[in-house]
């Protein structure tokens, strides 16, 4: 044990801490999955089955009204966004007239100063 202290105190601080971490890391993968392999089923088949038809109606209508309610928000948020790409496009067509204008005005000034020598 001794002999491991001295070995860890020798190395660099990160590599002791990545391998305490790593240590951890599968030390708890082992021990869910032995846990998850103790584990008995609590609830028989056919309980689990007729807990899956019994259903309350008022969480299904609510659930209902949430997903309504998430389709108008998306439905508006695809309006803002086809709005947004539409500004876009103007722009783009604005720059892309500006880029010719700016062209046509360097063409006039390259043929006037040939034209004062």
């Amino acid at each position: 044990m001794e002999k491991l202290l001295d070995t860890l105190a020798g190395q660099p601080l990160a590599l002791v801490v990545f391998a305490v971490v790593l240590a951890l890391i599968f030390g708890v993968r082992y021990l869910g999955l032995w846990q998850g392999q103790n584990a008995a089923p609590s609830v028989k088949d056919g309980q689990a089955a007729v807990a899956a038809v019994i259903v309350d109606p008022t969480a299904l209508n609510a659930a209902a009204g949430e997903v309504a309610g998430l389709s108008v928000t998306i439905t508006e948020a695809m309006a803002v966004f086809r709005a947004h790409t539409a500004a876009v496009d103007r722009q783009s067509d604005k720059i892309h007239d500006l880029e010719g204008g700016i062209e046509k005005l360097r063409d006039q000034l390259v043929h006037v100063a040939a034209n004062m020598k």
